[in-house]
């Protein structure tokens, strides 16, 4: 008279074995993220979504770390001798005396833009600057301007 009761989700699709798949899975394939994961996992014949594995994953610590492309911005290693610092030994004592200059990138999502400034070494006053898609001399010329 009494029925055992009806469960919808296969015996192999549980929480626990789903993550015992899971880490099968990273530990035979250490770089894989939670998207190749589930793949590997559903060519296992898990029927399993990309939302339950990233979450299980995370609360597993399994997330690989993703890695930035690093984009090399300067050139140390050329022939060109390096300019000598004329304001090392300097004392700076009124404004309009010492400008600097410097360029650096700002990343963007797909690509860097380049930022020109000149400072007034006195002051630390900005006197001008320049934004721009390219690394060129244009960029030092506008921002001087």
């Amino acid at each position: 008279m009494h029925e055992a009761a009806i469960t919808t989700t296969p015996p192999n699709q549980t929480t626990r074995g789903v993550r015992a798949a899971i880490t099968a899975v990273a530990a035979e394939w250490p770089t894989y993220g939670y998207r190749r994961s589930t793949a590997q996992l559903r060519r296992q014949a898990w029927i399993i979504n990309l939302k339950r594995v990233r979450r299980l994953m995370r609360e597993m610590g399994l997330q690989v770390k993703t890695k930035r492309k690093a984009h090399k911005t300067t050139d140390s290693a050329h022939d060109f001798p390096p300019y000598p610092n004329l304001v090392q030994d300097l004392e700076i004592v009124r404004p309009e005396q010492v400008w600097v200059s410097d360029i650096t990138y700002i990343r963007l999502r797909r690509e860097f833009v380049y930022l020109a400034v000149i400072m007034d070494v006195f002051t630390r006053c900005i006197r001008g600057w320049h934004l721009g898609r390219s690394l060129d001399q244009s960029l030092t010329l506008l921002a001087l301007q």
